[in-house]
């Protein structure tokens, strides 16, 4: 296994002193640059973890798509042998389908995990999950309340299956007989935070509805969902994990935002009555917006708001109280400095001492819950991670396809064409619907831009030279 750089071990060291008061928030956050190897971070830290004694180290490893969990989560535990790696990584990939499966018997467990199908929101549209997931929920139900599952329709937790669903009920009795001992109990428990008390009456509510007073019974479909919601959190509550890792996590962040009213994600993020609260640790590059465009200025407040919530998340009311006081005064004492005309003036040198003295305590404020690496920190260490500069002399097509790009997309989405522009060639063609800006796009015809058909591409017939910021004659 290859060892951590200095300044990844820098990030690890500062994470686990985060990470040892046991009555602390127990939260971090790695913003390095984007190759800096997050994920290292992230696996030497689950290495150390490891190392305590208790065992299994259980890990919840939260990314926005099935694809980049799956692929992550075995480069997290590379530290284990082969046997180990594959005995960690072979779990569910939905939290209401951790109860269902065995558990197996290994130093560390990783469960890769997405917000849309294990933390959906109040809002979210729900679905009704696989077969083993329902006949489980059947099952868990004739257990709870035999009545209530007695009379209810049948089809409605079978949904779709048809011949295979009798053998699904009957491996899902298997794996409840084998199931922790409390979780019923934690199952009726998350019916009441799920449907509210009480929980027989509520249930026939979602089923039936009520004419007399107007309310229409759930779709099956949506029914079925908040019983797998409460299912998670019936999972969650009766076996917390001791390590949550949030990767690339601005990309879902209304999770933070939801928690207090969301209670699968409170029972995340700030479990009730735990011992020992898990231990968080968030991963990105760009943690919250920077404004760069003449679009984004109306963003400002947004962008300082998303700062100030953050550090509330990883270090509490108080700590986002004094930062808020010493960006203001920072960016006070900023402003003085540039109106000064004059360089030897001499209350210019006490401006500079004071603004040096803001910036260390917001460092001292800061660091103990975050750290941040840019390439040009560690050239000198590691040249192969050094930003690697190319002559290319933008082109007057290059601001063509920005200008193409903006007028494209929606007006209060238009601040996103820089980074897109400035990131990815002729962007308008490389990207698509599954980025959020191009869902209220209408990307317009430009036939005097150069364009990348299927057949220029089957030739290899490409442009002397490409519009694009960086790659510019490249």
């Amino acid at each position: 296994m290859i060892a951590p750089k200095p300044f990844q071990e820098a990030a690890v060291n500062a994470a686990l002193t985060a990470f040892a008061d046991p009555t602390g928030r127990r939260r971090f956050l790695v913003a390095d640059e984007v190759g800096l190897g997050k994920t290292v971070v992230a696996k030497e830290l689950a290495r150390r973890l490891s190392e305590d004694g208790r065992q299994p180290l259980v890990i919840y490893y939260i990314a926005n798509g099935h694809a980049v969990s799956h692929q992550n989560k075995g480069r997290v535990v590379g530290f284990l042998g082969d046997s180990q790696r594959k005995a960690a990584t072979a779990t569910p990939d939905r939290l209401s389908l951790i109860a269902i499966a065995k558990r197996p018997k290994n130093p560390v467990l990783i469960y890769a995990l997405t917000p849309a199908t294990s933390f959906p929101g109040a809002r979210a549209r729900l679905t009704g999950g696989r077969k083993e997931e329902r006949a489980f929920l059947k099952v868990l139900l004739e257990q709870t309340y035999p009545a209530f599952a007695r009379d209810l329709d049948p089809d409605i937790l079978r949904l779709s299956a048809r011949g295979s669903w009798d053998w699904a009920v009957k491996d899902a009795e298997i794996k409840f007989a084998a199931s922790p001992s409390h979780l019923r109990q934690r199952f009726r428990e998350a019916l009441a935070a799920e449907f509210g008390e009480s929980v027989r009456a509520m249930l026939d509510l979602a089923v039936h509805g009520d004419a007399d007073r107007k309310i229409k019974p759930l779709k099956p479909t949506t029914f079925v969902g908040r019983l797998r919601r409460a299912l998670a959190l019936a999972t969650l509550r009766h076996q917390p994990p001791d390590l949550v890792v949030l990767d690339e996590f601005q990309r879902y962040r209304q999770i933070l935002d939801e928690k207090d009213a969301d209670p699968l994600l409170k029972a995340l993020l700030e479990p009730e009555g735990s011992v020992v609260p898990p231990a968080i640790l968030l991963l990105s590059a760009t943690p919250y917006r920077v404004l760069s465009t003449r679009w984004e200025e109306a963003r400002g407040a947004l962008a300082h708001a998303e700062l100030l919530e953050l550090i509330e998340f990883l270090a509490g009311p108080d700590v986002r109280e004094r930062a808020k006081t010493l960006f203001s005064d920072f960016g006070d004492k900023l402003r003085d400095i540039a109106a000064h005309a004059d360089a030897s003036h001499p209350e210019l040198g006490v401006e500079v001492a004071e603004a040096a003295r803001l910036r260390d305590e917001l460092r001292g404020l800061l660091t103990p819950v975050m750290s941040r690496t840019e390439r040009d920190s560690v050239a000198s260490a590691d040249p192969l991670a050094a930003t690697q500069f190319l002559d290319a002399d933008p082109s007057p097509e290059d601001f063509r396809v920005y200008r193409h790009l903006v007028e494209s997309f929606a007006e209060q989405m238009r601040y996103e064409a820089l980074p897109y522009w400035s990131s990815v060639p002729l962007p308008a063609q490389s990207l698509g619907p599954r980025y959020a800006a191009w869902k209220r796009a209408k990307i317009k015809a430009a036939p005097k831009l150069t364009r990348m058909t299927r057949e220029r591409r089957n030739k290899l017939n490409v442009p002397t030279a490409w519009p694009d910021a960086k790659l510019g004659s490249e």
